[in-house]
C-alpha cells in the first residue's frame, strides 16, 4: 500500500506493480519500513546475507502459486538439502536462520519455484 515507502527516510523503497522494492545501496537499516508495513512483509536481514527467501505468502502451494509463479510451495526441498540445518519451513513458507547459513547455495539450486535467491548487498555508504 506504500506505507513502507512513505516511512523510509532515505527514499530507498519504491513500489512497482504493487510490490515494494528496496534499493539496498540507499537503505540505512533503520527498520521503519518493517514496523510500518501493515502486512509484515518486509524483514530486516543481515547485510552479509547471500541467500534470501523472496516470498512472504503463507498460503498453501497451489493457492500461493496463483498469486505468484515464484511463491514458496512448502515442498521442504531446501530444508532437506541444507547441510547446516539453516532452513525450516513453517506455515507454508521457508525461513532462513542466518546464524547457521554458510551461503553454500544448495537451497537456491534445489528450489523448484525460484523463491530462494542469491543476492549481493552493496556496502553501506559511509557518511
Amino acid at each position: 500500500f506504500g506505507d513502507c515507502a512513505n516511512a523510509c527516510p532515505s527514499k530507498a523503497i519504491c513500489l512497482a506493480d504493487g510490490i515494494a522494492h528496496v534499493d539496498t545501496s540507499r537503505c540505512l537499516g533503520c527498520g521503519l519500513c518493517t514496523r510500518t508495513c501493515p502486512k509484515h512483509i518486509i524483514h530486516m536481514i543481515p547485510q552479509e546475507t547471500q541467500t534470501v527467501v523472496m516470498c512472504s505468502n503463507k498460503q498453501k502451494g497451489a493457492d500461493a502459486r496463483k498469486a505468484c509463479k515464484n511463491a514458496c510451495i512448502a515442498c521442504r526441498k531446501c530444508e532437506k538439502t541444507c547441510p547446516h540445518g539453516a532452513i525450516t519451513v513453517k506455515d507454508n513458507l521457508a525461513f532462513i536462520d542466518y546464524d547457521k547459513c554458510t551461503h553454500c547455495g544448495a537451497c537456491v539450486e534445489c528450489c523448484p519455484t525460484g523463491c530462494l535467491k542469491t543476492v549481493f548487498f552493496p556496502d553501506i555508504p559511509e557518511d
